[in-house]
């Protein structure tokens, strides 16, 4: 009998999970004694790739980890990552901090005390363990690709993106898809090109989108959106 399935992120029991499974969905199982102990579906990508915590509840056994800063009290900073799971690490006093200059479009060392005792909440953070080594990145570089909708399934933006740049497009062509976004990015929409106004939430409202519609994708950071805009407001 399975005892339990795990997909990205999240847990549960195999019968529940198996409804949800797609045909040519990755699966693994794992035998003992020739029984089935544990299978997991799908595959981890980038956005759910969350550490695994040690007994006291940290993350420090990981090599890294990243999402939306929470807090750093006592000694232990906690960002929450697009999965909404809680991820903490403890005794950052010595690690390498960088932090992200926006007028100058580059990382600048600071102390790791003052550093995180400045973040503001949910600024995008990581944290990346290398042996011995801890960096610490606060803030990222924020951008925007525009494009039209293809597709919006399983979770997952499709567009065709515009004005990539050559060099782009030759290797990587103009189709762009997403990670799951988190479930608060906000969606805006510009109606006969007045002003963008917020009316919900993208994961909500994306699949009643229709395709060829111009969407515009805001970020900071990897697998960070911030923002969704539908439509183009009127130059002024």
């Amino acid at each position: 009998m399975i005892s339990h399935i795990r997909g990205a992120a999240k847990e549960g029991t195999a019968r529940d999970a198996f409804k949800l499974w797609e045909p040519g969905a990755m699966i693994a199982v794992k035998l003992i004694d020739n029984k089935v102990m544990f299978v997991e579906l799908g595959k981890k990508s980038s956005a759910d790739r969350v550490p695994e915590r040690s007994a006291d509840g940290s993350s420090q056994a990981v090599k890294s980890g990243w999402g939306e800063f929470v807090s750093f009290k006592g000694g232990t900073l906690t960002l929450e990552s697009n999965a909404g799971i809680p991820l903490n690490w403890n005794n950052l006093q010595h690690a390498k901090t960088m932090v992200w200059n926006q007028e100058a479009g580059v990382y600048a060392p600071k102390s790791s005390s003052e550093a995180l005792g400045q973040i503001k909440p949910r600024t995008w953070t990581s944290v990346r363990i290398n042996k011995d080594e801890i960096v610490i990145h606060v803030g990222a570089k924020k951008g925007r690709v525009t494009g039209t909708l293809v597709s919006f399934k399983n979770d997952r933006l499709l567009i065709l993106g515009q004005n990539l740049g050559e060099s782009f497009t030759k290797k990587y062509g103009n189709n762009m898809q997403f990670n799951k976004f988190r479930g608060d990015v906000p969606f805006y929409e510009s109606i006969d090109g007045s002003e963008y106004k917020l009316i919900g939430t993208a994961n909500k409202l994306l699949g009643n989108v229709e395709e060829g519609t111009i969407l515009t994708v805001h970020s900071e950071g990897d697998d960070n959106i911030t923002r969704i805009d539908m439509g183009t407001p009127r130059k002024k």
